[in-house]
């Protein structure tokens, strides 16, 4: 069976650059075009495509609502993005908002046939820049350089662990009651059984173990 495809390009010259690069493929069929993004749903209710190659030339926030009403109206075809723009934001939007490929204009040639057959095979294509802006993207907002942390029970009330977090925090006393709602001599009785429990004697030492022993307490 040939994979169908419907295509969204606004550039003439680049349509037709598109539709040529599909029909040299056998196992391409090019069902749709999209030359009026006002009426895209009407013009394509009757088709059932595998693979719609999307144009980014219009707003980002346009892409995305037609991203949304294509997976909506067609949740077996899956959604490409051809554009110009390599900027990280546009690149998250219309993933997040439900594309699986992506590539570039100028890379049409190298990449757009093995872009099609890897995400009708179940898989999912970016373009190298593209792999590298949305690596960027992850290690800027998801990675954490990795952390040991000490699970040792002090056996701590909840208001003691709030205290010592604020005290680690590097608040004073007074800070600390006025952060917690509490009164000074609630806090003293507080820091009394603290230094007990955690076998410490004063407030540097104590936060110097919390540091020391790398204790996280909110």
């Amino acid at each position: 069976m040939p994979i169908n495809i419907i295509i969204f390009e606004l550039n003439k010259n680049l349509r037709h650059e598109i539709i040529r690069l599909l029909s040299a493929e056998a196992s391409f069929a090019l069902i749709g075009k999209i030359e009026d993004p006002d009426h895209y749903i009407s013009n394509l209710r009757s088709k059932e495509p595998d693979i719609i190659i999307l144009d980014l030339t219009s707003s980002t926030s346009t892409i995305c609502h037609m991203i949304n009403l294509l997976n909506q109206r067609m949740p077996n075809a899956k959604i490409l993005i051809q554009s110009a723009s390599h900027i990280e934001s546009d690149i998250k939007k219309v993933i997040q908002a439900g594309a699986v490929g992506y590539i570039l204009k100028h890379e049409l040639r190298t990449y757009l046939v093995k872009a099609i057959n890897d995400i009708f095979n179940g898989g999912a294509f970016m373009s190298p820049l593209i792999t590298r802006k949305v690596l960027n993207l992850l290690q800027k907002e998801t990675c954490q350089p990795l952390k040991y942390i000490n699970t040792t029970d002090y056996k701590l009330t909840k208001k003691e662990q709030q205290i010592v977090g604020c005290f680690a925090q590097g608040q004073g006393y007074e800070s600390t009651c006025f952060t917690l709602n509490i009164q000074y001599n609630t806090a003293r009785k507080h820091i009394s059984n603290i230094y007990k429990k955690m076998n410490v004697g004063s407030l540097t030492e104590l936060v110097s173990k919390v540091h020391r022993e790398n204790l996280h307490y909110s």
